[in-house]
């Protein structure tokens, strides 16, 4: 069977469980707490060197990075569900793949603004320290405890607020005159960027919830499919983030 390393709300996560929920695939899950820094212990390190989630093993054989995880799948089960039949759809899905690179980086830094860093501020010293055990390098400590101390520029989050909502337009603008990104079927590149627009974080959600009525009705479709079910909805945060979510700068709350 299947084992997949993950986390709940991480984006790149919500990818590869949809897309197993819509390909019908069974797996095991091995659950990597990234609010408590275990993506930097040795042991998932020697599986994923880059300390990110997901990981996907399968008979010893190991695959990192979302969108490549997502591909396998669909090549493992010989199923054309999430692929378009036209090899210029199929250019699509690799061209909001692209898009969604430099998307993800910028949602990753608004994120850690808005609710991991401030998390870790509120803990107490004991379960900071629980945390900081977690590193199995000096140098990623230091790192970790510096960010913690100094956070991200003001400017760096303004831009990267600024790039989130161009790739709003951009989803936009395709979706007014398409039912789903890449035309009448719904593929990877749909579940590729649906977790950032199901983010709980209200300083993102507002860039598009009642400014793009494309992406309000596209939303609502992709949330009507069983597989946001099995894969976003079972997978709700813990009580210590919900909390962090709701105590966000800018709010934040769990999509149910």
């Amino acid at each position: 069977m299947l084992e997949v390393f993950d986390y709940e709300l991480a984006a790149c996560s919500q990818k590869v469980r949809l897309t197993l929920s819509e390909l019908g695939i069974p797996w095991r899950r091995h659950r990597v707490d990234l609010m408590k820094q275990e993506h930097q212990r040795h042991a998932y390190l020697s599986l994923n060197a880059k300390g990110v989630v997901p990981t996907l093993v399968e008979d010893g054989q190991v695959l990192t990075e979302a969108d490549i995880i997502m591909e396998f799948l669909c090549e493992r089960s010989a199923s054309r569900k999430l692929q378009p039949a036209s090899a210029y759809e199929n250019a699509l899905v690799r061209h909001w793949f692209k898009t969604i690179e430099g998307f993800h980086m910028s949602y990753g830094a608004v994120w850690y603004h808005e609710v991991a860093l401030p998390l870790q501020r509120l803990k107490g010293d004991a379960a900071l320290a629980e945390t900081l055990e977690n590193f199995s390098s000096e140098a990623s400590r230091e790192r970790f405890l510096k960010l913690m101390e100094h956070g991200i520029p003001q400017p760096r989050i303004d831009a990267a607020m600024s790039a989130i909502s161009i790739g709003f337009h951009k989803m936009a603008r395709t979706l007014d005159a398409n039912r789903w990104l890449t035309g009448d079927s719904f593929t990877l590149a749909d579940i590729a960027i649906f977790p950032y627009v199901n983010t709980p974080m209200r300083a993102v959600s507002s860039l598009w919830e009642g400014v793009h009525p494309s992406i309000q009705n596209w939303y609502g479709r992709v949330r009507e499919r069983e597989s946001f079910v099995d894969a976003v909805l079972a997978f709700p945060p813990d009580a210590e983030l919900s909390a962090a979510l709701e105590a966000a700068p800018r709010g934040g709350r769990w999509r149910d």
